[in-house]
């Protein structure tokens, strides 16, 4: 990953700064937006990301440069960490003025997160424009810090914790463009995954955190919806935590399954899977919704401010999904209602149906249009084009 910006130093062309940084559900929104924007305004695009492991698996996503910088975390308990946080806080200002004077720098999105805060605040204080975008049914402390500054927040579900309306704007949260471009079918994809087209198909995403008690929870289901349904296949994302245990378990079981860490065939995994059992971030569930698949959802019990849990709620308020608490499957009561709903085919097919006639528009394609209206004149566009 580069760490310099000399192909941007030409004072002629515009720049987009996109900060994000923490976690995949704030990576992926800020990275889509980023190519939209490129593509749409003529901009170069450069992306302030957070050093964490989880942001080398969304590397290949990225066809600009990253930039690397320290993770703000505010920590008080100790001299060194505030010692560190102090260090850690002046050089990302280093870096985002560096940005500013030598990048001609137009415009800083934000996914949300810490990685946003200065290049936010910093904006203001320089008169440049800003924009957030927010994933989840509450939006997060980072966000709700920024709205102060920022020109718009661009949400993807109505955000219950925000009474200010005159910045917000409903356009959805951005999934893969390749969602939308490459369609492909029941048969193609499971020859990809090496899978049955036509077995009733499991799907278990860890996520990039938390992961541990949704592997918990296949293993604890699976051999009992085999027994309920006569023949099942699976597909397992287990996060970073993959081990032989699951490998061995699916094999004892005799069925088909495709278990991997992470994976790239997203497109195909989705369009293979018949029910699925997911985390409550924003992201995923955008994609399940995308793909009308029936979801239990078990919300990340220390996901920050708990906005997990409200994005499950929503969700199943609206008869989208079902909301299953992490502590009711510890408790077993949680499996039992698990079992429930997949032996009632009628209310399986009601929630896909409801999942059906939602509108599946390209989120990130329609925030690049509006922030190209509102930021980039049509003669600066295709100035900034020919440039380019």
């Amino acid at each position: 990953m580069k760490n310099n910006t000399k192909e941007y130093n030409k004072a002629q062309n515009k720049t987009i700064l996109v900060a994000c940084g923490g976690t995949g559900g704030h990576l992926l929104p800020g990275i889509l937006v980023g190519r939209q924007l490129a593509a749409k305004t003529g901009a170069s695009v450069l992306y302030l990301v957070n050093d964490k492991k989880v942001t080398k698996y969304f590397v290949d996503e990225v066809q600009s440069e990253l930039i690397m910088a320290p993770e703000l975390v505010f920590k008080f308990s100790s001299i060194s960490n505030i010692i560190k946080m102090i260090l850690n806080f002046f050089k990302v200002i280093g870096i985002v003025l560096n940005l500013v004077f030598k990048c001609n720098l137009k415009l800083v999105v934000t996914a949300g997160g810490g990685a946003g805060i200065i290049p936010v605040i910093l904006s203001r204080i320089l008169g440049i424009r800003s924009v957030l975008l927010e994933q989840n049914v509450i939006m997060g402390k980072a966000n709700r810090l920024l709205l102060k500054f920022a020109d718009y927040a661009y949400i993807s579900f109505p955000c219950i914790n925000i009474k200010e309306t005159r910045k917000i704007k409903m356009t959805g949260n951005p999934i893969r463009e390749d969602f939308f471009k490459n369609k492909t079918d029941r048969k193609t994809a499971a020859l990809k995954l090496n899978l049955d087209p036509d077995t009733f198909t499991l799907l278990f995403i860890g996520g990039s955190q938390g992961a541990s008690k949704i592997n918990s929870l296949a293993m604890n289901i699976v051999a009992d919806v085999l027994k309920l349904r006569g023949k099942i296949q699976v597909i397992h994302l287990s996060g970073a935590i993959l081990n032989k245990e699951l490998d061995d378990f699916y094999k004892a079981l005799g069925i088909k399954y495709h278990c991997r860490e992470f994976s790239k065939d997203m497109l195909e995994i989705y369009t293979l899977s018949d029910f699925a059992f997911s985390r409550a971030g924003g992201g995923v569930m955008t994609e399940l919704l995308y793909f009308n698949i029936p979801a239990v959802l078990i919300p990340f019990p220390y996901a920050a401010e708990d906005h997990q849990k409200f994005n499950a709620e929503y969700i199943a308020s609206k008869k989208l999904g079902w909301f299953v608490s992490e502590s009711d499957i510890e408790k077993g009561s949680g499996k039992d209602r698990i079992m429930a709903i997949l032996n009632n085919e009628n209310e399986i097919q009601s929630v896909r149906k409801n999942l059906e006639l939602l509108s599946k528009t390209s989120s990130a394609e329609v925030i690049a249009l509006d922030i190209q209206k509102n930021y980039f004149n049509k003669t600066e566009s295709r100035q900034l084009k020919a440039d380019s």
